[in-house]
């Protein structure tokens, strides 16, 4: 009897170490499978970032394609009418006079679009880029809320 009841003093230890260890297991696979499912997500996530980017991008090429032809189509037009300007010109000095302003008004207009296509550059790409910073931090978050339990 007295061996019967050592077996069993002996057992609880070993019962209660294989329990905890059931359990450590058990939680250490719930939260490896947790950080699996995070990590498919951050994946989809980060598609649809890369989605919406894309979409801001392809928007902004558009509109900046849209300036490009109406700045186009204004030169082509102005061109006309200082064609017509020059050759109605009644004296060389004249003629050099509309050829100097046509020269001083395309230089303003140049640099008031050039401005605007750098100012709508600028938002394009600021755009472009917001999903994908978010996603960066998103990512970096997730990675360091995974690996924290592994660095202790």
């Amino acid at each position: 009897m007295t061996a019967t009841k050592t077996t069993t003093s002996q057992v609880d230890p070993i019962e209660a170490a294989v329990a905890a260890g059931k359990e450590t297991v058990s939680k250490a696979g719930a939260e490896a499978f947790q950080g699996y499912e995070d990590f498919v997500g951050l994946g989809k996530d980060n598609v649809a970032a890369v989605f919406d980017s894309s979409t801001v991008l392809a928007k902004g090429l558009m509109d900046f394609n849209e300036m490009w032809l109406g700045l186009v189509q204004a030169s082509v037009h102005d061109g006309v009418a200082a064609t017509k300007a020059v050759l109605g010109a009644h004296s060389v000095p004249e003629a050099l006079g509309v050829q100097i302003s046509l020269v001083k008004a395309n230089t303003a207009k140049a640099v008031t679009e050039n401005r605007k296509m750098t100012d709508m550059s600028a938002k394009v790409a600021e755009g472009a880029m917001e999903p994908i910073l978010k996603r960066v931090t998103a990512t970096a978050a997730t990675v360091e809320k995974f690996a924290k339990p592994l660095s202790v």
